[in-house]
């Protein structure tokens, strides 16, 4: 999942990509987020 997160980031976002829309950039990044956020959940913290 990072690495592709990462990937998609390089392209969308507005400084260095293609992709001038920076809604579509949050829009992924929020997802992200929120993905790698379930993932923790119950992990703890050692």
């Amino acid at each position: 999942i990072k690495g592709r997160f990462r990937a998609l980031m390089r392209v969308l976002h507005p400084d260095t990509g293609t992709h001038p829309d920076s809604v579509e950039y949050q829009r992924v990044l929020e997802a992200y987020e929120r993905i790698m956020a379930e993932r923790n959940v119950g992990k703890s913290k050692a």
